[in-house]
């Protein structure tokens, strides 16, 4: 038993899937600082977003006027000069102090989002059993490490760290500032160097800045520690060299990612069929270097256990199918809790949700191209968490929706919302923060996108509604199926017809250009 272990046993803690040192007055100060915080965020984008439209619709009337009273023969020169010089008035659509606000608030969330949310045991324990446990016999049949080799590694970095930096932190049984101090820096240097990069290179910036604060990745990361920032970066990486065709740059990112969390590997068909249809198009050497790159990169990771302990090879794609998690979530998938018992069938929910995600991959096949990729990673996402995933991939349903700013963004920002309203379970505990970083994004979405049409606003507000009822009566508990499953069908019957729409709209457009 490890000196945490045995140390832990009469620390006192709360029960529950995720357990924190934390204290009541700590509770109370993150709820009354995230709330402070939504309602100056709000107030003050709604501020920028009107005085910048103020500014705009002022200067374009002084600049009319001026036009206006000035010759024939000088407006003409000034015409001549601005289409030149490519010259335009600033439009609001991209408004770069709106943006650099959007990036300041996603840091500064971070921070405060982390000031007051303790220190996970289960990171503790996970820290202490890669520092104390020889690599090899990391994973046991029973018992071990719960998470793939990569996030491992990354659990024994922070250990590494923090024996220096916070020594005794596995032995004590409360936390000291300098352990808070750690694991905020920690988790917020890891988002610097994995998420942001990743976003920014994928996205304009107005998108990148809205895609930083995603609320349920922003709670995941910052308050539960889940670290989802790494493999939803590692993600990212693999949509830009997929939206650059560099098939051996997908092959390594989509590696590492799948290798940090088991998770990623529900959009894998998609990535895979768009990843050989591009060698089909380019030659046999794109696709063995891509094989290659795979292998040399699951062998450098996995070495430990090839050359130490075989036995352990099999824990480790345990970890990374998702075994357990994906048996279960059939009976915890949405089609499910509205079947009658008479009817329920864990196989046919699997093949109907088998069905899908290959009919969405058949015409990635057809027309490998990065907008159609991007849409059959989302519906593939959709189909499993309809008939046969685990509600928590919702997560991976948010973060990826953020890739759809740029075509889609008001359909975009309104599955970030379904998706985050869907996730309020695994975030009651943190009821206001939950609340205050919604109101955030609600505002933020308000700056850089055109918006939602008024039927994505009565969803998105009967979803919340539904939230708030839940916590007074167990009733509307029965509804949440029935509301998750409409938006679920809604949102991939739009996404599936958008993807069988978007080769023949770029045709017609060719053949226009063609004619022309």
């Amino acid at each position: 038993m490890s000196s945490f272990s045995a140390a832990s046993e009469n620390a006192g803690t709360i029960d529950g899937p995720f357990e924190y040192i934390t204290s009541h007055e700590a509770s109370e100060n993150l709820r009354h600082a995230l709330c402070i915080w939504a309602i100056a965020i709000f107030s003050a984008s709604n501020v920028a977003y009107h005085a910048l439209r103020f500014y705009l619709v002022v200067k374009t009337i002084f600049v009319k006027l001026f036009i206006s009273a000035m010759g024939t023969k000088h407006r003409q020169r000034v015409k001549r000069r601005n289409l030149l010089s490519k010259k335009h008035p600033p439009s609001i659509s991209s408004p770069l102090p709106n943006v650099l606000f959007l990036l300041f608030s996603a840091c500064a969330l971070r921070w405060i989002l982390s000031a007051h949310s303790g220190f996970p045991l289960s990171l503790k324990r996970r820290m202490d059993l890669t520092l104390n446990t020889p690599i090899p016999y990391w994973y046991g049949q029973d018992s071990g490490l719960d998470l793939p080799p990569l996030a491992g590694y990354h659990s024994y970095l922070l250990a590494q760290v923090s024996a220096n930096v916070t020594p005794n932190i596995f032995t004590r049984n409360q936390n000291t500032v300098e352990d808070e101090i750690f694991v905020r820096a920690a988790t917020l240097l890891t988002d610097a160097f994995v998420m942001f990069p990743a976003v920014i290179s994928l996205l304009e910036p107005r998108f990148s800045a809205l895609a930083l604060c995603l609320p349920a990745v922003l709670l995941t990361d910052y308050v539960l520690y889940g670290f989802s920032c790494v493999s939803l970066g590692l993600s990212f990486l693999t949509f830009r060299a997929a939206k650059s065709k560099k098939v051996v740059q997908m092959a390594f990112w989509y590696s590492m990612a799948i290798n940090f969390k088991g998770s990623v590997i529900y959009f894998a068909l998609p990535i895979v069929t768009y990843a050989l249809s591009l060698c089909l198009g380019e030659g046999i050497f794109p696709g063995l270097s891509a094989i290659l790159v795979m292998g040399l990169a699951f062998g450098v990771i996995w070495v430990p256990w090839l050359c130490g302990n075989l036995d352990a090879v099999g824990c480790i794609l345990h970890r990374l199918a998702n075994v357990d998690e994906t048996f279960v979530g059939v009976k915890l998938a949405n089609v499910w809790s509205l079947m009658t018992p008479e009817v329920q069938n864990e196989e046919t929910l699997c093949y109907t949700a088998l069905f899908l995600v290959l009919s969405v991959c058949f015409h990635v096949a057809l027309h490998p191209d990065y907008d159609t990729l991007k849409l059959a990673v989302v519906n593939t996402l959709l189909a499993w968490l309809l008939f046969a995933c685990h509600p928590s991939t919702w997560l991976l349903v948010l973060a990826m929706s953020a890739a759809l700013f740029d075509e889609f963004p008001g359909f975009g920002v309104f599955l970030v919302l379904t998706a985050t309203s869907n996730m309020f379970v695994a975030f009651i505990d943190y009821f206001w923060a939950y609340f205050g970083l919604v109101m955030v994004y609600v505002g933020s979405a308000h700056i850089v996108t055109p918006g939602m049409n008024w039927i994505m606003w009565i969803a998105f507000l009967f979803g919340q509604s539904l939230n708030l009822c839940r916590l007074f009566d167990p009733v509307f508990e029965e509804m949440c199926p029935l509301y998750n499953f409409i938006c679920l069908v809604a949102a991939f019957l739009f996404l599936y017809n958008s993807q069988l729409r978007s080769k023949q709209n770029k045709n017609q457009d060719f053949e226009a250009v063609l004619i022309q």
